[in-house]
């Protein structure tokens, strides 16, 4: 009796451990699975998960503009340009969110500008939105360097340079649609704001129009697919709330944050130089030091700003690593300055569609220079012609 009545606690201790782990598993399951179907009908914004690769039309609506991206493989965005016919030059380009053509539309980005421009050369974005150091040297060891690229053109903004502590539910989001609803959620606006977004998507009430300032705003993150739509939300006043000090580091990184970064950079570099002949590195102007409207944005909401008219030091501090690896530099502080109020919006920090016509512009006058001091030097280059006047005015 004794035996019976131990093999029957055995046996249901064996049993309640079974059922314990296959509820635990069905739960686990289940509360992914019911994440995923609220991240993807409520439209609020998650990290995006490792490995997805999404392809169709990306919505991207903030406070200063709307507008609709074409995804194409890898989830890259759409290069506007030539679309067959044999070229003789390959250029990547790569970035972040500047690069990317984050607040213009298709074909209004400097990759697809430039691909219209030059006829012999293909050029192609292989920018990521929010990306940085890291990212890059990825995107160039998986796509530049096994796509056969000739040349790498690589656009840095002073953000590239803050080094910020990954938060381990912040890790984790990136692989569990409840980890990233739980840290989406630490991160939500306020009530009234945040209702005024939900029921807006619901079609209760009309968005807030293009332009308007929101009191908070959300982190740059992109949500899960719903029916083949995605959405991107960024404003500027989504740094300002996490550091008042983000319109200054933009110019001046401090060492204590930009040390690592310098060092990523260098292995970019390196890695770069084994798998493309030609590199050009630029950095995006800081709008705050040189637009007006989005100084005045800026320090409305007690933002510290960096000297008026003065470049900073990123792009000194960029410039001493290219060299040294024999990348050539492209300034471009000097062309933006002129138009920065026109170049940059007021209360994002991206460029406008006149800001990509103006970077475009400075990638076709190096692309070109390039090609003529090849011709120069062995007299048998490509041929490469452009209108850049077309893109000045």
């Amino acid at each position: 009796m004794e035996k019976r009545s131990k093999r029957r606690r055995a046996v249901f201790s064996r049993g309640w451990w079974i059922a314990f782990s296959l509820g635990l598993v069905a739960s686990v399951v289940l509360a992914e699975g019911l994440a995923y179907v609220y991240i993807s009908t409520s439209g609020i914004i998650v990290p995006l998960k490792e490995g997805c690769d999404f392809q169709g039309d990306f919505r991207d609506y903030t406070a200063a503009y709307t507008h609709t991206y074409t995804l194409v493989e890898n989830s890259e965005r759409l290069t506007c340009g030539k679309t067959e016919g044999e070229t003789n030059y390959r250029l990547a380009v790569l970035g972040d969110s500047f690069g990317y053509g984050v607040g213009v539309a298709d074909c209004q980005d400097f990759s697809s500008l430039v691909n219209q421009q030059l006829p012999t050369v293909e050029v192609r974005n292989v920018s990521q939105a929010a990306a940085g150091m890291e990212q890059y040297l990825s995107i160039t060891e998986e796509r530049i360097c096994g796509g056969g690229f000739d040349g790498v053109f690589l656009v840095l903004c002073g953000n590239d340079f803050l080094d910020s502590p990954e938060s381990l539910l912040m890790h984790w989001s990136k692989h569990s649609n409840v980890a990233g609803l739980a840290y989406s959620l630490m991160g939500r606006p306020p009530p009234n704001t945040w209702a005024i977004r939900f029921l807006a998507g619901l079609g209760i009430v009309e968005a807030p129009a293009p332009g308007t300032p929101l009191n908070l705003t959300w982190w740059q993150k992109t949500v899960q697919p719903v029916r083949g739509n995605r959405r991107l939300l960024v404003t500027l006043l989504d740094d300002l709330s996490t550091s008042r000090e983000f319109a200054l580091h933009l110019s001046e990184p401090p060492a204590d944050r930009s040390a690592r970064n310098i060092e990523l950079f260098h292995d970019l570099l390196s890695r770069a130089e084994e798998c493309s002949t030609d590199i050009w590195v630029a950095v995006v102007p800081n709008g705050a030091a040189y637009s007006v409207p989005q100084r005045e944005f800026i320090a409305s909401y007690g933002g510290v700003l960096p000297p008026l008219g003065q470049p900073g030091s990123v792009g000194e501090m960029a410039r001493k690593v290219a060299e040294e690896h024999g990348a050539r530099f492209v300034e471009t502080d000097r062309a933006f300055a002129p138009e920065a109020d026109a170049a940059y919006y007021v209360n994002d920090i991206h460029w406008t569609a006149r800001g990509h016509q103006i970077m475009a512009a400075r990638l076709l006058d190096a692309v070109t220079e390039h090609a003529s001091d090849l011709k120069n030097q062995d007299g048998n280059s490509q041929t490469v012609s452009h209108n850049s006047n077309s893109l000045t005015r």
